[in-house]
């Protein structure tokens, strides 16, 4: 599945998010030592494998990185559209900022009525 974002910006390589989250964590002494314990575990690991282990070892981390990514990707793609549900939601029933309903009830019906017809139509 390609996200949101990689659809919008193709021939972007690099997600503002993950730019964000290097500044924020890059800095931070605990995820630097954690980092490095890890780097240095691997690379221990690495030096004591060898021939189809070695090839088998990196196989799986591999995997594992890329089955993270893709995990990592849907994360973001449903709290981004959730953020953006939210949103529409709270434009059709008039909340103002500070959340309260700008509509009546039977307004609000009518204004999500018309949004869903709104919505099928597109389907069709």
């Amino acid at each position: 599945m390609t996200s949101w974002y990689r659809r919008r910006n193709p021939v972007d390589e690099e997600h503002p998010v993950d730019r964000e989250i290097d500044q924020r964590m890059l800095n931070r002494p605990e995820f630097q030592q954690v980092n490095a314990r890890m780097l240095e575990l691997g690379a221990t690991f690495q030096r004591l494998l060898e021939g189809q282990s070695k090839k088998l070892w990196l196989e799986l981390e591999s995997a594992i990185h890329d089955r993270w990514g893709l995990l990592a990707e849907e994360y973001y793609n449903i709290g981004f559209r959730d953020g953006l549900a939210k949103r529409a939601a709270d434009e059709i029933l008039g909340v103002a900022e500070g959340g309260e309903l700008q509509l009546t009830p039977a307004e609000a019906i009518g204004a999500i009525a018309t949004a869903l017809a709104i919505v099928a139509k597109r389907l069709v």
